[in-house]
C-alpha cells in the first residue's frame, strides 16, 4: 500500500505567512549533510497535481534539487533513500500548538507527525530553550515560534499576566520582547485602553511582535470588553477592522 510517511518531516519548507519568518539563524545542524529521496511521488501543494517518480536532494537541511529521477544528478557521497511507492509533501505548520515535555506534545513528537513549524500559543523560558535547541540542531523538532505568558484582564490560567491599568499593560510587552519571545499573546477581558497601550508598546520595541486576541463574542465581561477586530500598525498608526467571524484573530505589527 502506498502511503504518506514521516519523510515529510525531513523536508525544509518556505513559510510565507505573516506569522513566521525563518531568517533568525543558520539552519539546524544535520547528522547527514546530504541525502536524497528517489522515485518518490511529490505532492507540491501549489497545484492539484502529483509529481510521480521524483528525486528530492537535501543538502545541509535545505532542498537543493527536485525533479524527475531520470534527470536529477546526485553528488558523490549522497545518502539515497529509495521511496518508491510513497509520497512526499511539504512540512505542515501547526498555528495553535502547546509544546510540553509530556509524550505527544514534545518538539520531536510534532516533527514525527510531519509538523515542521509550530506556533506555541503560551510559553515560558522552557519554550525559548526548546526553540533555541532545535535551531542549534541539539534536539529534533519543528521551527518553534513562541509567545510568552498571555496578557489577560483576569487570571483565567495561573500563567496569565494581569495588568491593573493601561500603563501597567505596557510592562509585560517590554519584558517579553526583552526575553526573546517571538510575539505577544493578548487574551480576553482587557479594556480597549489596555489593548491600545499593548499595541502601542509592541510597536516601539525592537523585536517584532505578533498579538493574538479573541473576538468580541468570546467575552461577557463588562466594562472590560476586548477590542473588536484586527488591529494593524501601518505608517505609525494602529487601525482596527471588524472581524468576519468569532475566534482567534491576529495582529501583525509592520
Amino acid at each position: 500500500m502506498r502511503s504518506v510517511v514521516p519523510l515529510l518531516a525531513l523536508m525544509s519548507i518556505s513559510v510565507t505567512s505573516a506569522e513566521v519568518s525563518y531568517q533568525q539563524g543558520a539552519p539546524p545542524n544535520q547528522a547527514v549533510k546530504r541525502f536524497a529521496f528517489t522515485h518518490v511521488s511529490v505532492i507540491p501543494m501549489t497545484r492539484d497535481v502529483i509529481l510521480e517518480d521524483q528525486t528530492v536532494l537535501v543538502v545541509h537541511g535545505r532542498i537543493s534539487a527536485l525533479g524527475p529521477s531520470t534527470s536529477v544528478v546526485l553528488p558523490p557521497g549522497t545518502q539515497v533513500l529509495n521511496a518508491k511507492g510513497q509520497f512526499l509533501i511539504p512540512g505542515l505548520s501547526d498555528m495553535h500548538a502547546h509544546l510540553r515535555r509530556s509524550p505527544g506534545n514534545r518538539p520531536e513528537d510534532y516533527l514525527a507527525q510531519g509538523i515542521t513549524v509550530a506556533r506555541n500559543m503560551q510559553g515560558d523560558p522552557s519554550h525559548l530553550e526548546f526553540r533555541d535547541q532545535v535551531r542549534a540542531g541539539h534536539i529534533p523538532g519543528p521551527i518553534v515560534v513562541t509567545a510568552g505568558p498571555a496578557i489577560a484582564g483576569r487570571r483565567i490560567s495561573r500563567r496569565h499576566e494581569v495588568p491593573e491599568s493601561k500603563d501597567a499593560a505596557r510592562k509585560p510587552v517590554r519584558d517579553h520582547a526583552s526575553a526573546g519571545y517571538d510575539y505577544i499573546k493578548v487574551y480576553s477581558l482587557l479594556s480597549r485602553e489596555m489593548y491600545d497601550a499593548i499595541l502601542d508598546e509592541a510597536g516601539q520595541v525592537s523585536t517584532p511582535c505578533r498579538l493574538m486576541m479573541p473576538s468580541c463574542r468570546n467575552s461577557q465581561a463588562e466594562p472590560r470588553e476586548p477590542a473588536c477586530g484586527i488591529a494593524r500598525r501601518s505608517g505609525g498608526r494602529a487601525t482596527t477592522s471588524r472581524p468576519r467571524s468569532p475566534g482567534m484573530l491576529g495582529i501583525r505589527l509592520t
